[in-house]
């Protein structure tokens, strides 16, 4: 059977929408091996992982973050970051279909359900905040050492890093709510 994507989530079968969550969730967890290896061999230069880029808060923070890293280090971050483009779809479907499938266990027409419907879009928010943020990381990447990203491009890789952590929490606390406090009357 192959799937409609034209189809809206709402009428795809349960069985379809637990069938991409475990493969995507299956995807992240072993695209997460790697991204792990380097974020150790970031810290091994001394520095901190690509969060520590991703959230510097001006230009002399980042360039600190630059130096520390080295050339193997920015080589190995960039590494890291194209693969991001992967990984934010792997946590992108995985987390829509997650939240879709505890929306559907939760009461219909209840505040659950109805939050539901808009928090299970949040992961797609939030991976393409990430895709925005792995474009502005690559740019500061590619920059001679020495030198500092623009105030602008640090200010917007924050912001972009930021918004899609709170997206990605809001999801989590959504999720955990619903699983516990929002289960249908008589659903396992």
């Amino acid at each position: 059977m192959a799937l409609d994507l034209s189809r809206r989530l709402d009428d795809l079968p349960t069985p379809t929408v637990r069938a991409v969550a475990w493969a995507a969730g299956g995807l992240f967890a072993g695209l997460g091996v790697p991204m792990q290896v380097w974020e150790r061999r970031l810290r091994a230069t001394g520095g901190p992982g690509i969060v520590g880029l991703q959230l510097a808060r001006d230009p002399e923070q980042a360039a600190a973050v630059l130096a520390a890293w080295g050339p193997t280090g920015r080589q190995v971050a960039r590494r890291q970051t194209w693969v991001d483009f992967g990984y934010l779809k792997t946590y992108g479907y995985a987390g829509v279909c997650a939240a879709e499938l505890l929306r559907r266990r939760t009461s219909e027409g209840s505040g659950w359900d109805r939050t539901g419907r808009v928090v299970r879009w949040l992961p797609v928010v939030a991976a393409t905040c990430d895709a925005v943020e792995n474009v502005l990381l690559l740019r500061t990447l590619s920059l001679s050492a020495g030198a500092a990203p623009s105030r602008g491009r640090v200010r917007a890789t924050r912001a972009a890093a930021t918004t899609k952590f709170a997206l990605l929490g809001s999801t989590i606390l959504w999720a955990a709510g619903a699983a516990v406090l929002g289960r249908r009357t008589g659903q396992p």
